[in-house]
């Protein structure tokens, strides 16, 4: 799974801690994490398939629509 974030954050702390101490890959879950480096480049990375999730404000999901 390819996930992209709009940025590093300390919101985001968990997810660090589970992909670095392995608990995706201990439930069968390859990840990818990219830094999207903003909301617009994060949702452009899931319209085009660069990415599977993406995380970031609604209002990125409402631009798109």
């Amino acid at each position: 799974m390819r996930f992209t974030e709009v940025a590093h954050s300390i919101f985001y702390a968990p997810q660090y801690v589970a992909i670095e101490k392995g608990y995706f890959k201990n439930e069968g879950l390859d990840m990818t994490l990219i830094t999207g480096f903003g909301a617009d480049k994060t949702m452009t990375a899931v319209i085009s398939g660069e990415a599977d999730i993406g995380f970031m404000g609604a209002e990125a999901s409402i631009y798109a629509y």
